[in-house]
């Protein structure tokens, strides 16, 4: 009987232990979402927990492209005693992290690793997420580590699918609008340029008029002294023949 409890507290010691090494992880990545405002603007938290010791590593934040648009990257440098560097793949949605420790103690930080600064630019016909993949990750010795990821479905609130309904209708609204008033300044500048142009041809004719009148009243006057002279000259003549 004692054998037979000895036996099955072994097997379920054992299970324990296979149970420990299956599920057991050397840090915890996760991604903490922000609310999505009406403007579709949302933040994504990467959050290192649990963290043996880091020495180097590389992994992939990946977004959904059709949906979502990438802004500032934040990284936490100061806090991790190391060096993070980025790589961004906007037309497929992958921003890649690399990490490299600045000394043998390698990374134990536990906390905000970067904060991505994301918009919606399209409602999503179906419930999205944002998405961690681990390229690879060691300690100091060079020993693979394992990753435990946490991944929180994205809310989109009804506020942001009526507001960009909305914003489409204004933006329909503005270039019918700024069509329109095109439209208005063109028969404006038309109606304008036309009347300038009958204004220049009255100034134009009344020019001509006036330098007509003051040519005819020179050769009016002329026409007459002219005749006065004649006039007084042939009554001299007449008084010289009496």
């Amino acid at each position: 009987m004692k054998k037979l409890i000895s036996v099955l507290m072994g097997i379920v010691l054992f299970a324990s232990i296979s149970c420990l090494s299956v599920y057991a992880s050397d840090y915890t990545l996760e991604v903490e979402n922000g609310e999505i405002d009406d403007y579709g603007n949302i933040t994504a938290t990467i959050i290192i927990s649990e963290n043996s010791g880091i020495y180097s590593g590389e992994f992939n934040f990946l977004y959904n492209s059709s949906y979502f648009e990438l802004g500032e990257i934040e990284l936490n440098q100061s806090g991790t005693n190391g060096k993070i560097e980025t790589q961004t793949d906007t037309e497929n949605g992958v921003v890649t992290f690399t990490y490299k420790a600045n000394d043998e103690a390698g990374c134990t930080f536990g906390g905000e690793f970067a904060t991505l600064n994301m918009r919606l630019v399209s409602t999503p016909e179906s419930v999205v997420s944002f998405n961690l993949d681990m390229a690879s990750t060691t300690d100091y010795e060079g020993n693979e580590l394992e990753a435990t990821y946490k991944i929180t479905p994205i809310e989109v609130p009804i506020s942001f699918i009526v507001t960009e309904t909305q914003a489409q209708t204004e933006q329909t609204e503005s270039a019918e609008a700024t069509t329109q008033s095109s439209e208005g300044e063109e028969e404006s500048g038309g109606f304008l340029s036309a009347l300038w142009t009958v204004i220049k041809v009255i100034l134009i004719i009344i020019i001509v008029i006036v330098v007509l009148l003051i040519v005819a009243s020179f050769f009016t006057r002329r026409y007459f002294k002219k005749k006065r002279q004649r006039q007084r000259q042939a009554m001299r003549n007449a008084q010289n023949r009496q």
